[in-house]
């Protein structure tokens, strides 16, 4: 699996698309603040099951490797049966997670990065 470093936060998730050490401090932000981010947004939103914003972000690391830049939707289905629908704009340097639908037994869950 490569690692991809965030280049932004929340206003649209924007990820560079470069090898780096996840630990390492980027503008103040270090990667544990960033999968925190994620997951406060997606329990924002009233999704009751568990979230981890690192498999998020080392699930779509994964669907994006050697891909053009494009948009993307891609689905993953969790032990729960709940589908999450990612759509990610891949770039030459970065890409960016503008939403994250969420189908489950609970309900649907809209979470739009991108405002």
């Amino acid at each position: 699996m490569r690692l991809y470093p965030f280049h932004g936060i929340l206003y649209g998730i924007r990820l560079c698309k470069a090898v780096l050490n996840p630990s390492v401090n980027h503008g103040g932000t270090g990667m544990e603040e960033f999968f925190k981010a994620i997951e406060d947004k997606i329990g924002a939103s009233g999704y009751p099951g568990q979230v981890s914003g690192e498999e998020i972000y080392n699930e779509i690391c994964d669907d994006i490797e050697e891909k053009e830049n494009g948009s993307y939707l891609f689905l993953s289905k969790k032990e729960d049966n709940s589908v999450f629908e990612y759509k990610v704009d891949v770039m030459d340097d970065n890409f960016n997670l503008s939403y994250v639908h969420i189908t489950s037994k609970s309900g649907t869950f809209h979470i739009d990065f991108d405002i």
